[in-house]
């Protein structure tokens, strides 16, 4: 009965922070887009997109370490637990050590690898360079939200995204009404949102589970192996989510323009949110799932299983027909200042996006 009550809380506490998180994106995105246009924004996208081709060499580090510490944690075996921990801790320490060379001379160079509006050229490398060290400093403490995780306590998760994205809006409608437009603000407000759920993160870790820390001496390369060979999956599953729609934004940039990159970008706001949205509903599950295997009790684990994808297939087919429908005149009210070509272009290509999620689900 308490894990059905705490499944509830977490569901509606995820579900409700989400629905924040995406009226802030909205607002921002149609604020941002009018405030310095569509093709300037598009490299906010594209931003994101870049970081996603150096997660595919972390995701087989990472996509497990939550289910092999939690399972460690759930079975009193801590030094498994701190071992895991402060393996993968260490790991994406070096993988970040690896990158940063090649990241600052692609940025110093940045212009000529892509097209960039003249005149905004520092802007944008300000943009990427803040987005860069984000996904560093992530990447390094993001372990850290392994303490909600493994305690079930999602709710807080939630919690610090909420806080996260009301700070976002906060410092964007500041920096757009006080300063002149630029691009790279988007990249200082998500840097400095970033900061805060670490520090968040890392204030749960030790009020949660207290027994979980980083000890140099635990670093053990089997473990980064172990978890390796087991996700190595998930980046071949990465890899190829990037190249059916991760890629789309740098061609679109060098071949067609930043123009059509910007277009291409909005168009993609929806889906990313849709998908996320997918992510956080199966996510709720996971912790649950996780105890019950570590336990033992494959009954409440199957019967999880078939829970969490009865709910995933209700909550998230109804809002795709939705916007099949209904998403030219969404469009129409939530970007006022596009033509109507645009708008036309932007509906279709998100269309084109969606589409395959619908048969995914």
């Amino acid at each position: 009965m308490e894990n059905k009550k705490q499944l509830a809380i977490n569901m509606a506490t995820q579900v409700g922070s989400f629905i924040v998180s995406m009226l802030v994106s909205f607002f921002i995105t149609s604020f941002v887009v009018e405030k310095i246009g569509a093709d300037v924004y598009g490299f906010v996208g594209l931003s994101n997109n870049i970081t996603n081709y150096v997660v595919v060499f972390t995701v087989a580090i990472n996509s497990l370490a939550n289910r092999y510490i939690t399972i460690a944690y759930t079975n009193k075996d801590l030094t498994s637990a701190n071992t895991y921990f402060s393996s993968v801790t260490a790991a994406n320490l070096v993988v970040t050590a690896v990158i940063f060379i090649p990241a600052v001379v692609f940025l110093v160079y940045l212009e000529k690898f892509i097209n960039i509006p003249p005149g905004h050229e520092l802007d944008v490398k300000i943009l990427l360079s803040l987005v860069f060290l984000m996904f560093s400093l992530q990447l390094v403490f993001g372990r850290m939200e392994v303490s909600t995780f493994a305690t079930n306590r999602l709710d807080l998760s939630a919690l610090a995204n909420f806080k996260s994205n009301i700070l976002k809006l906060i410092l964007l409608a500041s920096f757009y009404t006080l300063l002149a437009p630029k691009v790279s603000y988007v990249g200082v407000s998500a840097l400095l949102c970033a900061l805060y759920v670490i520090i968040l993160n890392a204030r749960y870790m030790k009020q949660l589970t207290p027994q979980l820390h980083f000890s140099r001496k635990l670093v053990k390369s089997q473990a980064v192996s172990e978890m390796v060979k087991n996700g190595i999956w998930n980046s071949t599953n990465h890899m190829s989510q990037i190249l059916f729609d991760g890629l789309d934004l740098l061609i679109a940039n060098l071949f067609i323009g930043a123009a059509g990159m910007g277009l291409l970008s909005i168009s993609k706001t929806l889906p990313v949110h849709l998908i996320t949205f997918i992510g956080i509903i199966a996510g709720v599950f996971y912790p649950s799932m996780t105890v019950s295997y570590a336990k033992g009790n494959t009954d409440d684990f199957v019967k999880e299983c078939i829970s969490s994808t009865r709910v995933c297939g209700c909550f998230c087919s109804v809002p795709i027909i939705g916007f099949i429908v209904f998403g030219k005149e969404f469009y129409q009210i939530w970007l006022p200042s596009m033509s109507q070509s645009d708008i036309t272009q932007i509906y279709i290509l998100t269309l084109l996006t969606i589409l395959p999620q619908f048969f995914s689900i």
